[in-house]
Parts: structure tokens; C-alpha cells; sequence
């Protein structure tokens, strides 16, 4: 990278480095270095807060950034960063309690207004003791090629909590958990675009949680392609999505085994669903075995409903 002189000050253009500790990446964020490759795995000795943006590489696929169950691993805060060929594990925003300034949400990645793309990324095994159990922010979450595994959240969320849009390319949502809404993702009046994305045995425990999978209060649900199977809401409504008011479209994809109280796969609160080629099979619930519907309309064609069970009433639908 150049240095320049600028009325007495050293600037950086361009800025990149490569770490191999804690300290050195810490350093290069206190810094503004704008793209770090990091070439061995680390554990963090806290939780980092870059200054500016950033773009964060693992030299090789799968280096890995822990906090070793202790930390939180990023609080971006206003900034954005990408993230690349890292594995985030061991995030834990609980460390901290409820004390003055500890992060409360996101067990890898918090923000409050800065954006967050993952790229060929894992986040696996973070915890949040409040939302997003590995990625909290209040704007867009956009992630390609990346697994989210094992991931909890105390509250909503147990992958990502975010405020804004949530979109999702060849990713995969494994075992992640939350106690209220969004076993994976939930969102407010944000939509998620899921293109040829798994979510498999996401689950919330609540006695009233919705949405095994996802939860969105009033934004669209847009989802093409994937496997949703082995999601689950015991004692709630939607075992693989929950819909609020938005709308709800689906094009493909196959929900298998999923199972809630009401909406085995899917429960649609109001607004409007439109499915095309989408299967639903051996999808379980007290009311309508693979969809509950409250209000709203409903358009569905050349789908497929097989071996669906409702306890009650609506064995495919109710």
C-alpha cells in the first residue's frame, strides 16, 4: 500500500495488511486499514470495534476468528464490513451481562447502523443473551455461499436479527435456536430473499414462539429454491415460516417435516401467499397439517401437498 504526507498527517491509500494475532488486527482496525487479510486462526483477547469500513479475508477458506465463548466478536457499531472466508465461532454477547456498555445482541456481529455482507463464510456456535444470536444490526444482512450452525439467541433470532433486508444466496441454516420468534432469522417490517437456501432442524421453545425458520412481522418473504425440513414451534404457530402482514412468495424449494401447533410449514397471519412448484410433504400441526391461514389470499399452482397431518382440522390447509 502507499503512504502519503497530508498537511502533516500520514494517510494511508488503499490500506491493506495481513495478521496473524489478536493484537495485530486489533491494531489494524484502531488504524482504518480497509482490507485485512488474516493468515491464522485467532482468538480473540475481546471484542473488536472498527473505526471505518472494513473487509475482513481468511488467507485460506475456513480460518478462524473465536471469542472462545467469552466475547462478543464485532461491534461495527455505523460502519459496514464484509466478512470472507472466515469461521466466526465461540461469539458470546451474554459475557458481558447487563452491565452499562456490554453487547446485549449479536454474539459475532452487532451493529446499529452499518450493513454486514458475508461472503463463503461459518458462523457457528455464537450465543446472544438478547437478539441475533450471531448477527444483530438495524439495516441489511447480505450473505453468499455461508453457513449459520448452531447459533442461539436468548430472545428473537437465533442466526440474525436485522431491521433491514435480509438476502441470502446458496447459504445454509442448520440447528440454530431462539426462545420467542425466528428460530433462524427474524425481522420487523423487513422482507428476506432467500435464493437456494436450506434451513434445516431450526427450532424456537417458547410456549407462544412463531416462525421455526423465519419470522417476519410485515415484510415480504420472498423464497426460490432450498429445502425447508425439521423445523419446529412446539407450542407455536409456523413451523418452518411465520407471516405476518407482508407477502409471502414462493417459487420451488420443498418443506419437509416441519412441524408447529398451527401451520405445520407455514402460517400466514394476513397479506397475501403465491406459490409456484413448491412441495409440501409429512408437515404437521394441530391446525393445517402444512398451512394455516388467518386472512389474507392465497394462490397456489402446481404445488404439491403429500402426507401432511393435522391433529384437528386441515390436514394440508386451514
Amino acid at each position: 500500500f502507499a503512504i502519503v504526507s497530508v498537511s502533516g498527517t500520514v494517510a494511508v491509500e488503499n490500506p491493506q495488511a495481513e495478521v496473524s494475532t489478536f493484537e495485530e488486527l486489533n491494531a489494524m482496525l484502531q488504524w482504518k486499514f480497509q482490507e485485512i487479510i488474516v493468515t491464522k486462526d485467532i482468538t480473540l483477547g475481546g471484542t473488536l470495534y472498527p473505526q471505518t469500513y472494513v473487509h475482513i479475508i481468511g488467507a485460506e477458506e475456513g480460518v478462524t476468528l473465536s471469542g472462545n465463548g467469552t466475547f462478543a466478536l464485532f461491534n461495527i457499531g455505523e460502519n459496514s464490513i464484509t466478512l470472507e472466508n472466515l469461521t466466526l465461532t465461540g461469539g458470546n454477547s451474554a459475557a458481558g451481562g447487563y452491565a452499562e456498555g456490554a453487547v446485549k445482541h449479536g454474539g459475532a456481529v452487532s451493529a446499529t447502523s452499518g450493513g454486514i455482507v458475508l461472503k463463503n463464510c461459518v458462523l457457528d456456535g455464537n450465543h446472544s443473551i438478547g437478539d441475533g444470536g450471531a448477527v444483530y444490526t438495524w439495516t441489511t444482512v447480505t450473505a453468499t455461499g455461508t453457513t449459520f450452525r448452531n447459533n442461539a439467541a436468548a430472545q428473537r433470532g437465533g442466526a440474525i436479527l436485522a431491521a433491514g433486508e435480509v438476502s441470502l444466496e446458496d447459504c445454509e441454516f442448520s440447528n440454530n435456536a431462539s426462545s420467542w420468534f425466528g428460530g433462524a432469522i427474524y425481522t420487523y417490517a423487513s422482507g428476506v430473499t432467500a435464493v437456494d437456501t436450506d434451513f434445516l432442524d431450526n427450532s424456537v421453545t417458547a410456549m407462544d414462539g412463531n416462525g421455526g425458520a423465519i419470522h417476519t412481522d410485515s415484510g415480504p418473504i420472498t423464497i426460490t429454491g432450498g429445502t425447508l425440513s425439521g423445523n419446529t414451534v412446539p407450542q407455536g404457530y409456523g413451523g418452518a415460516l411465520y407471516s405476518g402482514s407482508g407477502a409471502l412468495t414462493l417459487t420451488g424449494g420443498e418443506f419437509v417435516k416441519n412441524s408447529a401447533r398451527s401451520g405445520g410449514a407455514i402460517y400466514l397471519e394476513a397479506g397475501s401467499l403465491t406459490g409456484n412448484n413448491t412441495a409440501f410433504q409429512d408437515n404437521s400441526g394441530n391446525l393445517g397439517g402444512a398451512l394455516q391461514v388467518m386472512t389474507g389470499t392465497v394462490q397456489l399452482e402446481n404445488c404439491r401437498f403429500i402426507k401432511n397431518v393435522a391433529r384437528d382440522s386441515g390436514g394440508a390447509v386451514f
